[in-house]
């Protein structure tokens, strides 16, 4: 079994299909915000080769667990809803906490036949799909909302050393 904890993440949203104010044709790719987030994933591991080899691939199956915070929409995103949309209060972004697979490749290099030492290298594709909620106050004092899926799907890669007992 595997535990990967990092520090946050910090990723861009960029949103595609926006009308243009102006005329009214759709916009190529906006930027909407950013956003951090916290992707601890727990694996089940199985090593394809015998325990005395010093060269041990494995993959790994796991789930993750994503909790976001620090979530931003950028001004000219607020400079849109404003306009197009008549935005009177400043629109706030929150992204649901989410669960999702993850799927792991990854190889043990021991620094010798009967070292304890080891070279680990590992590349992780997590799935993060979540629903994000975009709100704001318009000029009549409704309140409105936006919904959005969000598919951020990083692969995290690692390089380590490590000891076994």
């Amino acid at each position: 079994m595997e535990f990967l904890a990092t520090a946050p993440f910090k990723h861009d949203l960029d949103v595609r299909g926006l009308p243009d104010p102006v005329t009214g044709a759709l916009l190529g790719r906006v930027r909407l915000g950013d956003i951090k987030h916290l992707p601890p994933t727990l694996s089940i591991q199985w090593y394809p080769v015998c325990i005395e080899s010093w060269i041990q691939p494995y993959i790994g199956l796991g789930v993750n667990y994503t909790h976001f915070l620090s979530e931003h929409i950028n001004s000219v995103a607020q400079n849109y809803f404003e306009t197009v949309l008549d935005a009177k209060s400043r629109a706030r972004l929150k992204l649901k906490n989410s669960w999702g697979l993850a799927g792991e490749v990854g190889i043990d290099i021991a620094f010798g036949r009967e070292s304890r030492w080891q070279f680990n290298a590992a590349i992780w594709y997590l799935d993060i799909d979540t629903d994000a909620t975009i709100r704001f106050f318009t000029e009549t004092h409704r309140y409105s909302r936006i919904n959005v899926e969000v598919d951020i799907d990083p692969f995290v890669f690692s390089l380590g050393i490590g000891y076994r007992f």
